[in-house]
């Protein structure tokens, strides 16, 4: 996940530097709020994805003790 939000980092630097139009798509504000807002939601999808597993590692314990063991095809 790290190395994904150093490559978009980079990517926004370029985007900001390299226009070929030669000005700026973005302040250096508007892309340090944008940074940021990627970073919480990085969090926030790494939450979501422990949370997943959490609940189904208890769905599938459940299913378990009450002998509905599915198989995924």
């Amino acid at each position: 996940m790290e190395g994904q939000r150093r490559v978009f980092a980079v990517k926004l630097e370029r985007l900001r530097t390299q226009n070929p139009d030669g000005f700026c798509v973005m302040t250096d504000d508007q892309v340090e709020q944008l940074q940021k807002q990627i970073a919480v939601y990085a969090v926030i999808c790494e939450q979501l994805v422990d949370m997943h597993k959490s609940f189904t590692a208890q769905q599938d314990l459940a299913g378990m003790k009450m002998g509905n063991v599915y198989m995924a095809i």
